[in-house]
């Protein structure tokens, strides 16, 4: 009995976070309408709850119409709750990553503005070299004074402008830096999943890892909490108050009968039986 009422807890606790997450991933999907969304998303997973135990129960009274029917809206209900749970825990992953994308972003603008600056530098560097062979051409003709006029500031202005990009480049160079240990502290956060990536044979594919672990999840959270509903209401209610079959009021043709409606038993697997070993086995069912 106790094992009973830990496995029926053990259901309550599992479908309601299961019911948690698929409503709170529902909510994420359709966030414009979040309050109906919710009160759908709540009601649906009680009611996918109850139609599972309630089909099970009267398995065996309800006709085949009615199984067709409730058996794909119960199935398709586990899909909804799976989608939510799946809605919310690859959101969770996302604001995980976000930083670091955001940070990529950052390196790739400093890349492109070193590389400006170095493209900078290389166009001053030419102007430079002109004008240093414009004064050595002024010091060939004997104009030493008339090439210092005319170079000279010129000159000192384009190692000024050089400098000042060197100068940026190594300041771009320190934020570089900075960013990148800022990811790797980020990345540390994402070690288990890189476990998980190297466990499919490739650790730089993270998203297939997370895809994976989040259908492990999603294939066993819902399913399982529903399952153990169903088995723990089963014993718990319903055979504690089932009747005891007296062996006294039944015929064996009767015992015979129930046995085949109720256990779904063919009758040359119980016609060999004693009446008495009958009703035992519809008393233990």
């Amino acid at each position: 009995m106790i094992l009973i009422w830990v496995t029926f807890l053990s259901a309550i606790a599992i479908s309601a976070v299961a019911a948690w997450f698929s409503v709170l991933g529902l909510t994420q999907i359709f966030s414009a309408a979040f309050l109906p969304v919710a009160i759908m998303g709540g009601v649906l997973e009680l009611g996918k709850v109850v139609a599972a135990v309630w089909t099970h129960h009267y398995w065996r009274e309800i006709n085949f119409l009615t199984k067709s029917i409730l058996v794909p809206i119960i199935g398709s209900l586990m899909v909804v709750t799976s989608l939510g749970i799946f809605g919310l825990l690859s959101k969770g992953h996302s604001e995980q990553e976000m930083p670091i994308k955001i940070v990529e972003q950052r390196i790739t603008t400093y890349n492109t503005q070193i590389e400006f600056s170095r493209q900078k530098i290389d166009n001053l560097q030419q102007r430079l070299t002109t004008l240093n062979s414009a004064m050595e051409r002024y010091v060939e003709l004997g104009a030493v004074s008339k090439g210092l006029d005319k170079t000279s500031e010129d000159s000192s202005q384009l190692e000024s402008d050089i400098q000042n990009e060197l100068n940026l480049i190594q300041d771009l160079e320190e934020k570089k830096l900075q960013e990148k240990l800022s990811i790797s502290g980020i990345e540390a956060e994402l070690g288990p999943i890189k476990y998980v990536a190297v466990l499919l044979g490739d650790d730089s594919n993270l998203e297939t890892a997370v895809l994976l672990v989040i259908f492990i999840i999603i294939f066993c959270f819902d399913p399982l909490a529903l399952i153990l509903v169903v088995l723990s209401v089963d014993k718990l209610f319903t055979k504690k108050n089932k009747v005891k079959l007296d062996p006294n009021a039944y015929t064996k043709l009767k015992a015979m009968e129930m046995a085949q409606k109720q256990l779904g038993l063919k009758r040359n697997q119980i016609e060999k039986m004693t009446k008495d070993a009958i009703i035992e086995l519809l008393n233990k069912n």
